[in-house]
Formats: C-alpha cells, sequence, structure tokens
C-alpha cells in the first residue's frame, strides 16, 4: 500500500522569494474557520481560496488590481528551522506575484502545477501562486494514489512538480512514476543540495530537473 504524498521532510525548507521578516503583521485577510494567511494554515483548497484575493488574480490569471489598493498587506509563513529557530515571515502580494513570475519565466511560461508540498510552507504556497498567476490549479498530490495518477489528471499545456530530493528518490525508485516525471516540463527541485547521482539518474530517465534552492527570509 503505497501512501500518499509520501517523501516530504518536514525539517528542510524549500522555495526561493524575496521576503521580510517581522515580528508582527498588520493588514491582509486573516481568514475564517481554520484557514488563515496570518500565519498561513488551512488546507490547500482553503488557502488557496484566501490567496486568490491576496494576490489579486483573477480566473485568468490576470491581476485584477482592484482588491487591495497599495500593496502593504503581507501574510506570513513559518521557516521550517532547519538551520535554527523556525521564524514567521512576512510576504507581500507583490514579493509572492514576482518570485512566482520569475519561476515560470525560466521554465518555459505558465502552466499547471503538482501540488506536492505542504501548502503552509513557503514552496507550497508558491506552487499554488504559480499556478493561480497561470490561470489554473494545482492538482492535489494528496488526492490521488500516487504520483502518476496525478500527473494523468493534469490539464494544462505545460506541466510542472515542485519536490524535494527525497521525493524524487522515490518516484524514481517506481516505474510508473518515473514514467510520470519524465512527461513533465520540468521538476523544480529544491529543499536542499541535491546530490549529483539523483540529478544523473533523473536526467538518464528524461527528467528535466531545475534545481533551486533559496531560503524563505532572503
Amino acid at each position: 500500500m503505497r501512501r500518499r504524498g509520501a517523501g516530504y521532510d518536514a525539517g528542510r525548507r524549500f522555495d526561493d522569494g524575496p521576503s521580510r521578516r517581522v515580528a508582527s503583521v498588520s493588514g491582509g485577510p486573516v481568514g475564517t474557520d481554520n484557514a488563515s494567511l496570518r500565519p498561513v494554515a488551512g488546507a490547500p483548497d482553503d488557502i488557496e481560496r484566501l490567496l486568490r484575493p491576496f494576490l489579486d488574480v483573477g480566473l485568468d490569471g490576470g491581476i485584477d488590481g482592484a482588491s487591495h489598493g497599495p500593496d502593504v498587506a503581507r501574510l506570513v509563513v513559518q521557516t521550517s528551522g532547519s538551520t535554527g529557530d523556525a521564524k514567521q515571515v512576512a510576504l507581500s502580494a507583490r514579493a509572492l506575484r514576482a518570485s512566482a513570475a520569475a519561476t515560470l519565466a525560466r521554465l518555459g511560461g505558465a502552466g499547471q502545477w503538482v501540488l506536492a508540498l505542504p501548502a503552509h510552507y513557503v514552496a507550497g504556497l508558491q506552487v499554488l501562486t504559480r499556478s493561480l498567476l497561470s490561470g489554473t490549479s494545482a492538482v492535489r498530490l494528496g488526492d490521488h494514489a500516487d504520483l502518476a495518477s496525478a500527473v494523468g489528471v493534469m490539464t494544462s499545456g505545460r506541466r510542472y512538480l515542485a519536490a524535494v530530493p527525497t521525493q524524487l528518490y522515490r518516484w524514481l525508485a517506481d516505474a510508473s512514476d518515473a514514467a510520470a516525471l519524465a512527461t513533465l516540463d520540468a521538476v523544480l527541485l529544491g529543499g536542499g543540495a541535491a546530490h549529483a547521482e539523483l540529478l544523473t539518474k533523473a536526467r538518464d530517465r528524461g527528467v528535466h530537473v531545475v534545481t533551486t534552492y533559496g531560503m524563505s527570509e532572503t
């Protein structure tokens, strides 16, 4: 029996994006029930529902530009604390959009993503952000039995995945998952240094790996 979404290493941080470390934050949607953007918390569907108006993103991925006016609102994510104590980091909508747009430009353009990382950490949050800017919704890995099944329901022209090395190791060990990886336009790999052996193995299997590393405070 394969566990859904297996392979996430909660002890690491994953993604890029400019930010500002703060002690307290004002402004921006807090959320309802158990979902929130200050700090980011909740199920991916709920976080995405709050994220769209925060980013001023329309259904087609365009920027509405009417929800907030000056870009002063901040959401708050907590770092994993892998290099010390966990910290709360405030991110503006402008910073999230700029980071997402730069990543999409580097990878070849707008597309749909598989969400294989927790949405309350910056890496998973940026998967949702990139998807919204592309006018799509990320496919939730946790809603499917395995990676191959998740990739199989993707509908957008360009298709992407963000992951950590541990996940990539496990997927490459499974024939159907490895084949699914090879159909993606790019696998954004972060969360720590990837061994050359892993990168070689992935590329030998036809997987387009793009390595990245950037703490959420920088």
